[in-house]
């Protein structure tokens, strides 16, 4: 009886550490025009891959460039598109 607790009480404990883990991630953009694009779609695949995952975006200088409304990116399409 007592191997059955402990077992059980394993198997729920592992399913509780699994329920908790969760990706958290930083994405940095400090250069819209070189690392904007390919950050976005870094953040796509990582969201198609695990659509839980916390993702925080941080962006500073000209990495903030391509937030603008109606930004486009070196190839004069929208980021918005993106």
């Amino acid at each position: 009886m007592r191997a059955r607790h402990f077992i059980t009480s394993l198997v729920l404990a592992a399913a509780c550490t699994a329920a908790l883990a969760q990706d958290k991630v930083v994405y940095h953009v400090n250069d819209a025009q070189g690392q904007a694009l390919a950050t976005l779609r870094n953040i796509r695949n990582h969201l198609d891959t695990d659509p839980t995952a916390k993702i925080t975006l941080v962006t500073h200088a000209q990495g903030v460039d391509f937030l603008m409304e109606g930004a486009k990116d070196r190839n004069g399409g929208a980021y918005a598109a993106t």
